[in-house]
């Protein structure tokens, strides 16, 4: 990005508002040609509606782009996932083998590799809606924590160089936390042993995360992991 400050907050504002606009008008869409209770039994509320408009040629045709959409999103994920193991390792909170680069294609090749060994792992033990639960979770709790952290930032570092100031500051983040809050309490109560492996599995990051720390912090490692671990 050549102007980041300006370019990276205007296509996050453009994005989102593009998917309000779609996922709204799409859900107008369902309502509009299927009836409330055929809304909330099915499963696959897009292709029964697309059957409604199109036949069923024109269902198995929103059942592929689904699909393609899908595959997008997934690898987004994936794209950003294995980065985030990739930027731990180079930190010296991380096995210092998932910092290393591919040599020709230049890219976190061990980090993917390590990203999809757990990626299999979690299909393995959990069933779709489990691992699900699962994410959305412990996702909210830090999405939360994040627009939280933009009200302590503002009153504990004033001075930050800020290119880009949230809108309607404080209400906006503080309605944002208050909508994480009840997604996460709503979880806790419709499936509290989702949720509860969902909060275990962040909680075991803490106790990972000192073993690393420690050692990182009297190297002061920023490139690779001051000792050997796996």
């Amino acid at each position: 990005m050549k102007n980041p400050e300006r370019t990276l907050p205007l296509a996050l504002i453009l994005g989102t508002s593009a998917v309000i606009v779609i996922y709204l008008g799409l859900n107008l869409l369902y309502y509009h040609v299927l009836p409330l209770e055929s809304v909330a039994r099915s499963p696959r509320v897009a292709g029964d509606a697309a059957v409604r408009i199109f036949g069923h040629a024109g269902a198995h045709f929103v059942t592929l782009a689904i699909i393609i959409a899908m595959w997008g999103s997934v690898n987004g994920m994936v794209l950003a996932g294995a980065r985030v193991y990739y930027a731990m390792a180079r930190d010296g909170l991380f096995f210092r083998w998932c910092g290393a680069v591919h040599p020709r294609f230049h890219t976190p090749h061990l980090s993917l590799l390590f990203q999809a060994a757990w990626a299999i792992a979690l299909v393995v033990l959990g069933s779709y809606e489990q691992l699900f639960t699962y994410v959305i979770f412990a996702a909210w709790v830090f999405y939360a924590l994040t627009a939280f952290a933009v009200i302590v930032l503002r009153r504990t570092r004033p001075d930050l160089p800020r290119p880009y100031r949230v809108f309607g500051y404080p209400f906006v983040p503080l309605i944002f936390v208050l909508a994480g809050v009840w997604f996460v309490a709503n979880t806790l109560v419709q499936k509290p042993a989702e949720a509860g492996i969902g909060a275990l599995i962040v909680i075991l990051g803490i106790p990972v995360y000192l073993w690393w720390r420690e050692p990182a912090k009297k190297s002061g490692c920023s490139g690779g992991s001051p000792r050997k671990r796996g």
